[in-house]
């Protein structure tokens, strides 16, 4: 599944991510890649203390529920998780690097 976050400046000079539903979770820092940060360590929090996504499809007329899956395991294949992952790492290593 995928989620849009919206990152957007703050009047104060820092950036808000907000991520809509089902999690309705949001975060400020002082930069844009700080901000998804924390807001994907908020999503991983919600999934590891056991959040589940489902999916109700309409029809016509008939419904079908897709059964939580479990999304702990399903992020790990998600390309787009992956990437921002290791853009995480990397930033961090360079942030290191630099030093205080």
């Amino acid at each position: 599944m995928q989620f849009p976050i919206l990152v957007e400046p703050t009047a104060d000079g820092r950036f808000r991510a907000e991520i809509g539903e089902p999690f309705r979770l949001s975060a400020v820092a002082h930069d844009a890649q700080h901000a998804l940060d924390e807001l994907v360590r908020q999503v991983q929090q919600r999934l590891r203390s056991g959040a589940r996504v489902a999916v109700l499809t309409v029809d016509n007329g008939s419904i079908q529920v897709t059964a939580p899956f479990l999304a702990d395991d399903a992020y790990k294949a998600d390309w787009v998780y992956r990437e921002l992952t290791e853009e995480m790492v990397e930033n961090r290593r360079l942030e290191d690097a630099v030093g205080p």
